[in-house]
């Protein structure tokens, strides 16, 4: 499957894991402000290193980045910490962000409200972007428990610990996962 990579951490393991599986990133795209530099730098290099070409981009600049139609390619999302327009996302066949909980609760960046609302569960959640913050139709989703004892540094971690085989899971059955995408149940959504 042909890839655009869109993420704001060090994503170099899910990285050489989609080449493994056979998946073609054309391009990574990371934001290019300060605040991120540190944490993107090794990113940037195992991308380069790999012949995949980076893009960085400011806030505004996002959907002039990829300014043309990409109807046999996918967005992917994994922590692009910039919220993408319609003017990007519609270009390309699929839109898929994976989101550090479980939707639709706890929609935008923070985690501590797994904590303060006290969640036994939390987990990570596929879903089509839409013009929403976090809004899109649910594709799949992986439970992840919440002990007492944990703090949003050990969540984040075990987040961490199943992101990578989570999303070869989704790319691996996407055109199905789409085609069954179940909207967000705004009832409960935080």
């Amino acid at each position: 499957m042909r890839l655009h990579l869109f993420t704001g951490y060090d994503k170099s393991e899910l990285l050489r894991l989609l080449i493994n599986r056979g998946h073609e990133v054309v391009v990574v795209v990371v934001p290019q402000a300060a605040k991120y530099r540190e944490r993107l730098d090794a990113f940037v290099a195992t991308a380069e290193g790999l012949g995949i070409p980076v893009s960085e981009v400011r806030s505004l600049d996002v959907t002039e980045t990829v300014a043309v139609d990409h109807p046999d390619t996918t967005l992917v999302s994994v922590g692009f910490p910039l919220i993408l327009r319609l003017e990007l996302f519609s270009r390309y066949r699929n839109a898929v962000n994976f989101h550090p909980t479980l939707l639709p609760r706890h929609r935008g960046k923070y985690l501590n409200y797994i904590l303060l609302e006290g969640d036994e569960k939390t987990g990570i959640t596929a879903h089509l972007i839409d013009e929403g913050v976090d809004t899109g139709p649910i594709i799949a989703q992986k439970v992840i428990e919440v002990s007492p004892f944990d703090t949003i540094r050990s969540i984040k971690r075990k987040t961490l610990e199943v992101e990578s085989d989570f999303v070869l899971e989704v790319l691996g059955d996407l055109e199905d996962a789409v085609s069954t995408a179940v909207p967000q149940d705004e009832s409960i959504a935080t």
